[in-house]
């Protein structure tokens, strides 16, 4: 049987990534691909990058790993990554090919001609600019943070609840992988400033071939332990100097957005971020 584990949206988040990582050696993947947005967002994306170049086969663009390779002014990010990691960001390819027996696999972040456009599977008519061609094609992305399995028929698109579908070689399919470092959901309060809550449950995708059955599969890993140590990582960064600067620049509706989602998990135990600068100091 072969495997082969495609990830997406990291966003500088190692230690989700290590804990993804672990979960595909338990699973015995063979190869792993990654859709871009590697980093951005969180505070490690050195680590993340490395980890990435030793572990995937494949590793294609996002529009934050452009946005850091073409703006000076991601100085954290930049002077984290140094030039060797920059300059490898910047030769990533936008789409990926790959011929596996009688599949066309494409990997791409979020269209196969531009990876900052939004894909909308619940709009039947919005599926044709994700595809390469007439040809039967199964296309993995990510860029949204939510997963979803969508299939082409003549009559338009199907989006199927199922966690795993079997592949017919005659046949078009578009898989949101998910997101590794920030999954998302839909905020279940809509008087909330914030349209989405980050997931319990890191996603990625498995492609399996077993005997010439072709099968992909959502795989959920558990976040919410690991979040809270993202979150008091985050905002350690974040905290004022003695000159009172900040090491790493708060985004405070990103700061909001992970306060309220552990809140949502049922963690309330943590400060906003505000309260840890007045102390200047923070312990869990």
């Amino acid at each position: 049987m072969t495997k082969i584990a495609i990830i997406s949206d990291i966003h500088s988040n190692k230690e989700a990534l290590y804990a993804v990582l672990s979960d595909m050696e338990k699973r015995g993947v063979d190869k792993i691909v990654c859709l871009g947005d590697i980093v951005t967002k969180y505070v490690y994306p050195r680590e993340v990058v490395e980890a990435l170049k030793s572990s995937c086969e494949i590793i294609v663009r996002g529009n934050c790993d452009q946005n850091v390779v073409e703006n000076e002014n991601y100085r954290y990010a930049r002077n984290k990554l140094g030039l060797e990691n920059i300059e490898f960001l910047a030769q990533l390819p936008l789409v990926e090919q790959l011929k596996y027996k009688d599949l066309l696999l494409h990997f791409f972040h979020a269209t196969p001609y531009a990876n900052d456009q939004i894909f909308n599977p619940v709009q039947t008519n919005s599926y044709h600019n994700m595809f390469m061609g007439e040809q039967p094609q199964i296309n993995f992305f990510g860029h949204t943070h939510i997963p979803s399995i969508s299939l082409i028929s003549p009559h338009g698109i199907t989006l199927t609840t199922e966690s795993s579908v079997y592949l017919k070689t005659n046949g078009k399919y578009i898989l949101n992988v998910g997101s590794v470092g920030e999954p998302l959901i839909v905020n279940p309060n809509p008087l909330s400033a914030n349209k989405y809550l980050v997931s319990e449950n890191m996603n990625y995708m498995i492609f399996t071939d077993e005997n010439g059955i072709y099968q992909v599969q959502k795989i959920s890993v558990p976040y919410k332990n690991i979040f809270v140590k993202v979150y008091v990582d985050f905002v350690h960064k974040q905290q004022l100097d003695k000159q009172g600067n900040r090491y790493y620049p708060r985004s405070p509706k990103d700061t909001a957005k992970l306060y309220e989602s552990l809140n949502f998990m049922g963690v309330t135990d943590i400060p906003m971020p505000d309260d840890i600068d007045k102390n200047n100091s923070y312990t869990r």
